[in-house]
């Protein structure tokens, strides 16, 4: 007798503890979860590396289209940002253009938020003109009363060739084709 009633006291602790840790999810706009990804997104198309730092945790990890796709543990930023400068030193990509959307999805549960925020933009590459879409997922958490990014995952929707192969004048082609390539709307301010 006296097992079942450990037993139903630490199922009962179980339950207060996960109903505490997790809070009812909200939808929509949150000006401080948005501050740090708009902080993090300005800071990269400026090349501010303390900034980029200052709005990631430490342990983030990254997902995007180079080698080697996946970052990870301690170290995982300046892994992510390093093979980020080699792809753009072999594709020769330059002029980059990025028109962020406003956010498609904003989620918040006590401590953590989920972003979605669609990108389109133009740049050169290999001396050519480029154009992709996609978006970038992020996971946030809240560290010290502060919002940092946990997690960033690209994904790519739509380009106008393929950056990663070097196409002779003659034969252009490679990678899906953007029909009727529009920009996204460009972020008012919040």
């Amino acid at each position: 007798m006296k097992r079942v009633r450990l037993l139903l006291s630490a199922a009962a602790c179980s339950a207060l503890l996960a109903a505490g840790a997790h809070a009812a999810q909200t939808s929509g706009p949150n000006a401080e979860v948005l501050a740090a990804v708009d902080a993090a997104m300005k800071a990269s198309t400026v090349g501010d590396i303390p900034g980029i730092l200052a709005e990631y945790a430490p342990d983030c990890t990254f997902a995007d289209e180079f080698a080697p796709f996946f970052w990870t543990g301690p170290g995982a930023i300046q892994g992510y940002l390093a093979a980020g400068g080699r792809m753009y030193a072999e594709t020769r990509r330059t002029d980059d253009k990025p028109v962020f959307s406003p956010p498609s999805y904003v989620y918040v549960s006590g401590d953590r938020a989920f972003v979605v925020e669609k990108v389109s933009g133009t740049a050169r590459v290999r001396g050519r003109p480029y154009a992709e879409q996609g978006a970038f997922a992020f996971v946030l958490a809240r560290m010290g009363g502060r919002w940092k990014i946990i997690s960033q995952t690209w994904t790519k929707a739509a380009e106008n060739l393929d950056p990663y192969k070097d196409q002779s004048p003659r034969r252009a082609g490679g990678g899906r084709k953007l029909r009727g390539l529009r920009p996204f709307r460009v972020r008012s301010g919040r």
